[in-house]
C-alpha cells in the first residue's frame, strides 16, 4: 500500500524530470483554463457546466474567481493522479494496479512526455546549446508540436475525460487514480477516507474538469 501513496507523491526533480514539469504544468494550466472561463465563456456555457444531466436546469453558473493559491490546492489532486500515472508505466518490481491507458490515451501520454523531457532540457539551457550544433530541420523536429507542455496537459487530461466504463470500472485509469486519493494509512493500518475528507477532493477534479472542458472546447 506504501507503494501505492507512493506514487501520488509529488516528484522529486533531480530523479523525476518529466514528472516535475508535469506536476508544475498543471498549475498554470489550471490557472489558463480558469482565464478562459472567466475572459472568454459566456453566462450560457458556464451554466451549461455545471449541469450533471443533460436535460437539467441549473441556476448556478462555473465561477473562476480563485486566487494562485487556491488554483494549486485544486490542481493537486489532478497533479497527483498524473504522478500515479507516470510512475505505473511500464514494468514495476510490486504488484501494480491493473487499468490499461487506451489508446488514445498512450499517444496523448508519450507525447506529454516527449513535451516534459524538451521543456525540462530547455529550463537548463541544453537546447540552447545543442541548437547550436543543429541544423533548422533538426530543431523544427525538437519543438512540441501542440503549443507547449501546458496543452500537452490539458490534451492528456481530456482523454481521461473522455473515457466510457464498458466493463470494469477499475480498468479505468482515472478511476484506480481517484482510489488511491482515497487511502488512509493510520500507523501500520491502512482504510479509506470518510467522506468529509473525500468528498472535497472529489469536487476539486470536478471543477478543474469543467474548467478543462470549456478550455478544449475553444480550442477546437
Amino acid at each position: 500500500m506504501n507503494k501505492l501513496l507512493d506514487c501520488v507523491a509529488a516528484p522529486n526533480e533531480e530523479t523525476e524530470r518529466e514528472l516535475w514539469m508535469i506536476w508544475q504544468a498543471m498549475d498554470c494550466m489550471v490557472q489558463e483554463c480558469q482565464n478562459t472561463v472567466v475572459s472568454r465563456a459566456g453566462l450560457y456555457i458556464r451554466f451549461k457546466a455545471v449541469q450533471t444531466e443533460k436535460h437539467q436546469t441549473r441556476y448556478t453558473l462555473l465561477k473562476g474567481y480563485m486566487d494562485r493559491k487556491a488554483v494549486v490546492e485544486h490542481a493537486q489532486p489532478w497533479k497527483q493522479i498524473l504522478m500515479f500515472i507516470g510512475r505505473t508505466q511500464g514494468e514495476q518490481e510490486w504488484r501494480k494496479p491493473k487499468y490499461k491507458l487506451k489508446k488514445g490515451q498512450k499517444k496523448a501520454w508519450r507525447h506529454l512526455w516527449w513535451v516534459a523531457g524538451i521543456e525540462y532540457m530547455r529550463s537548463q539551457g541544453v537546447m540552447d546549446k545543442e541548437s547550436e550544433e543543429k541544423s533548422d530541420d533538426d530543431l523544427e523536429q525538437d519543438e512540441p508540436q501542440l503549443n507547449g507542455l501546458l496543452h500537452a496537459c490539458l490534451d492528456f487530461c481530456f482523454t481521461l475525460l473522455q473515457e466510457q466504463y464498458l466493463k470494469s470500472e477499475y480498468s479505468n485509469v482515472l478511476v484506480c487514480g481517484l482510489a488511491v486519493l482515497g487511502v488512509r494509512i493510520s500507523g501500520s493500518q491502512w482504510g479509506w477516507m470518510g467522506p468529509d475528507n473525500y468528498l472535497p477532493i472529489l469536487l476539486k477534479m470536478i471543477k478543474i474538469a469543467r474548467f478543462m472542458v470549456i478550455e478544449q472546447a475553444f480550442r477546437e
